[in-house]
C-alpha cells in the first residue's frame, strides 16, 4: 500500500487487496486483528473504487456492537456509501449512508471529540438527501445540526470554518430546490462567515470567496430578474408626462448600462438634428403574445412589421435617398481584407470561398486606397490584430463565435488561434472608421436586453469605428457573395479621381446592396445583415432613426 500511494501503481493496490484478504481468513471473527484487519482491507477498497469506479468493491457491514473503534467503522463505512452515491448517484447507497451517519452520532454525545464531525457529515448527507427527494424536513434538520455544531464549538475553533460550510451548502440546497429568495442571502452570509474565518489557511478562504462571488452575482441577477427593459419604461413614462427631453436622457443612459459608458448630452443630440429631425421609436413589450400559438404570434408580428414599415421606415428611407449628404473624410483612407478559409484547432469548418471573395472585394476597391489582403497563413491573430490597428477600413471574412457566459472572449476564428473582442479593445485603434464582420453571429443579441449585448458589432464600434456591418444569423455562401458585391460596387459608385470612399454612406449602401438583391435573395437572408454607427453629432442627414426594444 505505501508503495502503491508513492508510485501510483495499481498492480501494488491489486496486490495489497490480495495480501489483506489472506490476512483477514487467518483473522476470523473474535480474533484480536480481525476488526483492524478488517478497517485495512476496506479502506483499500475504498481507494480501489476511487480509482476505477468498481460497484464490486463495495465496504463491509459487520461493525460489531461495543466495539470501541465501532464509531470510526461506522463514520468510514457511511463515507464510503455517501462517495460512491456520489459518483454512480445510487440513492440507496446515500440512504444507507445516511443511516450509519447516525448511528455514528449515537455514540458520539454532546463532549464527545468527535460529536462535530459526526454532526457536520450527517449534515452535508441530508443536503444531498434533499435534493433528491425534496422533503423540507431533511434540509431543516441539516441546518438545525449545523447550527447545533456552531453553537457547541469556541468562536475560534477551527472546525467552525466547516459549519459555516455546511449551513451555506444546505442553505443553497434548499434555494435552488424550492428557489426561495430568502434562503440565497443566508448561504452568501454563511460563505462571507467562512472565508473570513481566520484558523483557516489563505487558500481555503479564498477558494470560498471566489464562490461567494460566483452566489452573489446570482443574486443580484436574481434581484434585477425583470428590470432588463428599466430605461425604455422610464423612457415612457416621461413621455406620457410630455417632458421628452426627460426621455431622451433616460434611454440613452441604458446605453450605458453594460458599456459603461456617459450618456450623449442632450445639446449635442440637439446639434445631430440639425440638418433634420432624430426619429425614436420606443417599443414596449408585446403583453399579449405569450398567450398566443407560434402561427398567430407570427402573423401578428408580420402584421406590426408591415405597418412599421408603411408608415415610418419607407417615407424616411425615400427622404434619405433624395436627401443624403455626403460629408467629405480628410483622413487618408486605408483598406485591408482579412480572411481565413482554414481556422485552427477547434475553431470551426474550413470555408472553401473565402479566397475567392477577398479577390473579388479587392478588385471592387479603387486601387487609389491601396487594398492590401492577409489570408492562410498570414491571417494569424496577431497579424490580424496589427491589421486592425494600421488601417481605416476592415473587410473580415472568418467564423465568428458569440460567447454569451463570457462575451468579451466572442472571437474571430485565425489560422492559429482565435482573435477574441477582448484583444481588440485592449488596443489603441486610432485610425478605425468602418468594419464589414462577413462573420455569422457577429451581431447575435439578447431577448432580454436586445440594446445592451456585447457582441463582436458593438465591441468594434465601442473600439472606435464609427460604422460596423455584423451579422445576425448563419447565411449560405452565395447570399453573402451577392450581397458584398452589391455593397462595394454602390460603395464606389460615382467616385472621380481623387474622390475617396466615405463611411457615412454605409447605412444607405447597405440599404442599396440589399435593395439590389432582392430578386435573388430572399428577406430572411437580407435582414441578416445590420449596421450600427457611433457617429452622432458628425452624422449629417435629413433622419436619425433610433429604435429602442424592451
Amino acid at each position: 500500500m505505501s508503495h502503491f500511494h508513492h508510485q501510483g501503481n495499481s498492480d501494488d493496490l491489486n496486490e495489497a487487496i490480495s495480501l489483506y484478504e489472506e490476512v483477514l481468513c487467518l483473522c476470523p471473527v473474535g480474533h484480536k486483528y480481525h476488526h483492524s484487519t478488517l478497517g485495512n482491507l476496506g479502506a483499500a477498497l475504498y481507494t480501489h473504487f476511487n480509482q476505477c469506479h468498481d460497484p464490486s468493491a463495495q465496504g463491509t457491514d459487520i461493525v460489531p456492537p461495543g466495539n470501541p473503534y465501532c464509531y470510526y467503522m461506522l463514520n468510514n463505512l457511511a463515507g464510503t456509501l455517501q462517495t460512491r452515491y456520489e459518483k454512480l448517484n445510487t440513492s440507496e447507497d446515500l440512504n444507507k449512508a445516511i443511516n450509519f451517519y447516525w448511528d455514528s452520532l449515537q455514540l458520539t454525545l454532546h463532549g464527545h471529540p468527535h460529536h462535530h464531525t459526526g454532526l457536520s457529515n450527517l449534515g452535508l448527507a441530508l443536503c444531498f438527501h434533499f435534493t433528491q427527494s425534496q422533503k423540507n424536513e431533511e434540509v431543516e434538520e441539516a441546518i438545525q445540526l449545523s447550527q447545533e455544531l456552531l453553537e457547541a464549538l469556541p468562536s475560534l475553533h477551527p472546525d467552525r470554518y466547516f459549519s459555516y460550510v455546511w449551513l451555506m451548502n444546505a442553505y443553497l440546497s434548499c434555494y435552488r430546490v424550492q428557489d426561495k429568495s430568502v434562503d440565497l442571502p443566508l448561504a452568501v452570509e454563511n460563505f462571507r462567515l467562512a472565508s473570513q474565518h481566520p484558523t483557516q489557511r489563505l487558500l481555503e478562504r479564498i477558494g470560498r470567496a471566489i464562490e461567494w462571488i460566483h452566489q452573489a452575482e446570482h443574486e443580484a441577477a436574481t434581484v434585477f430578474h425583470g428590470a432588463q427593459s428599466l430605461p425604455v419604461d422610464a423612457a415612457l413614462c416621461a413621455i406620457h408626462c410630455d417632458d421628452l427631453q426627460q426621455a431622451i436622457k433616460l434611454v440613452e443612459q441604458g446605453h450605458g448600462f453594460l458599456w459603461f459608458l456617459l450618456p450623449p448630452l442632450y445639446g449635442d443630440l440637439q446639434a445631430a438634428a440639425h440638418h433634420g429631425p432624430v426619429v425614436i421609436l420606443i417599443a414596449r413589450r408585446y403583453d399579449s403574445a405569450s398567450f398566443m400559438h407560434p402561427e398567430e404570434m407570427r402573423k401578428e408580428l408580420q402584421v406590426l412589421l408591415q405597418t412599421v414599415w408603411d408608415e415610418i421606415m419607407l417615407p424616411i428611407v425615400i427622404v434619405l435617398q433624395h436627401n443624403f449628404r455626403i460629408m467629405k473624410n480628410c483622413a487618408t483612407l486605408s483598406f485591408v481584407a482579412i480572411g481565413q478559409s482554414s481556422p485552427g484547432v477547434g475553431q470551426g469548418k474550413a470555408l472553401l470561398t473565402v479566397n475567392s471573395k477577398l479577390g473579388l472585394i479587392c478588385k471592387l476597391i479603387p486601387a487609389t486606397v491601396n487594398p492590401t489582403t492577409l489570408s492562410g497563413n498570414g491571417a494569424m491573430r496577431a497579424s490580424a490584430l496589427d491589421a486592425l490597428q494600421c488601417n481605416t477600413w476592415v473587410h473580415l471574412t472568418c467564423h465568428g463565435k458569440q460567447d454569451h457566459e463570457q462575451p468579451y472572449h466572442s472571437c474571430f476564428a485565425m489560422r492559429d488561434k482565435p482573435l477574441m473582442l477582448l484583444d481588440i479593445m485592449e488596443k489603441d485603434i486610432p485610425h478605425a472608421e468602418f468594419a464589414f464582420l462577413l462573420a455569422c453571429h457577429t451581431a447575435v443579441g439578447d431577448e432580454k436586453m436586445p440594446n445592451k449585448v456585447i457582441h463582436l458589432t458593438a465591441g468594434l464600434q465601442f473600439s472606435g469605428f464609427k460604422n460596423v456591418i455584423g451579422m445576425l444569423w448563419v447565411v449560405n455562401d452565395a447570399v453573402t457573395k451577392h450581397v458584398v458585391k452589391a455593397f462595394y460596387k454602390n460603395m464606389v459608385k460615382g467616385l472621380e479621381d481623387g474622390d475617396v470612399m466615405d463611411c457615412t454612406k454605409v447605412a444607405w449602401v447597405l440599404n442599396c446592396a440589399t435593395d439590389a438583391v432582392k430578386m435573388k435573395v430572399p428577406l430572411k437572408q437580407r435582414m441578416v445583415f445590420i449596421h450600427i454607427s457611433f457617429q452622432i453629432v458628425n452624422f449629417q442627414s435629413s433622419f436619425i432613426l433610433l429604435v429602442y426594444l424592451s
